[in-house]
């Protein structure tokens, strides 16, 4: 299960950015995740919940998660293709030869919070 990793990752981010941000309270945050990495959604958002207790600034907080879709361009034919399961091959020619465009990504997109006043 690397969703638990991967989450106690998000939340150390998190936790430096709130403090570097001078948060007092965190209430959003967002990820955008790609589909290659076989995450599953629910499983990150039980663990996040879970995880955040022991952070009383994170203790409201609600993650949001974003899938991106794997795209590839085909590098005989050229033909770009957006797909929500992994496919390994051009649809237009069925050549193997692609460049994965997108599809890897992991990234803390944004942080919702108090600053102190």
């Amino acid at each position: 299960m690397h969703e638990a990793a991967i989450i106690e990752d998000v939340i150390r981010q998190v936790l430096h950015e709130g403090e570097k941000n001078r948060l007092v309270k965190i209430s959003m945050v967002f990820l955008t995740v790609g589909r290659l990495h076989h995450l599953v959604l629910e499983t990150m958002t039980e663990l996040f919940d879970l995880m955040k207790k022991e952070f009383p600034i994170l203790n409201q907080a609600t993650l949001k998660v974003d899938m991106d879709p794997l795209r590839f361009v085909c590098r005989s034919c050229g033909q770009e293709t957006e797909a929500d399961a992994p496919s390994f091959s051009c649809p237009a020619c069925r050549s193997v030869n692609i460049q994965i465009l997108s599809g890897y990504e992991l990234i803390l997109a944004r942080i919702e919070g108090e600053q102190n006043e």
